[in-house]
């Protein structure tokens, strides 16, 4: 499943534009699987500290980043993607940039 996440990974950089998909080749983990494995709240707890706002901010952000990949990829790029990540997270990637994120199982 490590050279999955990669490929895809790489996949997602070269159908982006040129800047952001070499930052994202730059901020890969040099090795496949060698990233942190963290839940839905460390990774909006991150992405609020990197950005320096507010976590309702930041969930948005996250959000949003996620439908434009979505919409400037091609075949079912975002599908394999998704698939890396744990079934929590499966809201986030439903949700999109309009509307409310469905509620989780548990308290955030």
């Amino acid at each position: 499943m490590a050279d999955s996440a990669d490929s895809a990974a790489q996949s997602v950089a070269a159908q982006l534009p040129n800047e952001i998909g070499e930052h994202l080749r730059r901020n890969a983990p040099a090795q496949a699987g060698a990233g942190q494995p963290f839940d839905l709240h460390e990774f909006f707890e991150r992405v609020t500290e990197r950005e320096g706002v507010d976590q309702p901010d930041a969930v948005f952000h996250a959000r949003v980043v996620l439908e434009v990949t979505d919409q400037a990829t091609t075949g079912s790029l975002m599908k394999k993607v998704r698939e890396q990540f744990p079934t929590t997270f499966d809201r986030l990637f439903e949700a999109g940039s309009a509307g409310r994120m469905r509620a989780d199982d548990r308290a955030m």
